[in-house]
């Protein structure tokens, strides 16, 4: 049984890990289905159609359960989350028989945290939040979007795609160095992990299930090996491009609340 101080560690976790999370995954309708090795004229090709299609999400909604593993312990929630563009999200997690935890809303740069344990309320804006400690990936707000969307992302820094291996394409910079890697499945053609070598930070996509955009993995692990933590989603629902009131954005505290502004950087243990 897990303490209540620990308890609220893990949470503290879960949240930092949370705003990384990648909601599904779209196929590539380029290039066709094939089994032989992708070749050096596909790699461009495969992150051209990425890119493309991370421009046709405008909305997303998943319903399912998160777990975390790390050396602080294990914690399994349920897990909602809503996103719109331009970057908008709230996350609302629920302890597994029900009791509300946490409500979060990212907004661009800003961050509210409505805690229903602890009956606080944080909030920061703009410049107050160090968003590279917090989101833990050190990405752009957009390949952070991309990835909660459902989408492989494709870095901003990248400016040549290669092919080392078999179904795999690696993302150079100006200086030649190797800033993300995207293996994918062969028929069809789909992202099935996406590694950050600067970073440490892999992320797996599996179980897919054809959908109506198409398809969507129902399990997706986030993997941190400087960290050793493990995030896995399972999802049970996800839906894009369907409407959502910008009102679903605003996060107030309750009554009684403490209110905490971030004016310092937030610190991640």
């Amino acid at each position: 049984m897990i303490s209540g101080r620990k308890w609220n560690n893990l949470i503290l976790y879960l949240i930092i890990f949370i705003v990384t999370l990648p909601i599904g995954c779209s196929p590539l309708r380029q290039p066709p289905k094939k089994t032989k090795p992708f070749l050096q004229e596909d790699a461009s090709q495969l992150v051209f159609s990425l890119r493309e299609q991370n421009k046709e999400i405008d909305s997303f909604q998943g319903i399912g359960k998160i777990s975390f593993e790390g050396e602080e312990g294990e914690l399994e929630s349920n897990l909602f989350i809503v996103g719109k563009r331009p970057f908008k999200t709230r996350i609302e997690i629920t302890h597994i028989w029900g009791k509300p935890l946490f409500h979060i809303v990212i907004n661009g740069g800003d961050i509210s945290v409505l805690s229903l344990t602890e009956k606080k309320f944080f909030r920061g804006h703009g410049g107050s939040l160090n968003i590279d400690q917090l989101f833990l990936l050190d990405l752009d707000p957009n390949s952070i979007w991309d990835i909660l969307a459902g989408r492989a992302p494709v870095l901003d820094e990248a400016e040549r795609a290669v092919r080392f291996e078999p179904n795999e394409v690696v993302l150079l910079n100006s200086n030649s160095e190797a800033i993300e890697i995207i293996r994918f499945s062969s028929n069809p053609v789909l992202p099935k992990s996406v590694y950050f070598p600067m970073k440490e930070i892999t992320i797996t996509l599996s179980k897919f299930r054809k959908m109506t955009f198409g398809y969507s993995p129902l399990q997706i692990e986030i993997i941190q090996e400087k960290r050793n933590r493990l995030v896995k989603i399972e999802y049970k629902n996800f839906e894009v491009n369907r409407p959502v009131p910008d009102e679903i954005f605003a996060l107030k505290p309750l009554p009684g609340f403490k209110i905490i502004e971030l004016d310092k950087p937030v610190k991640v243990p």
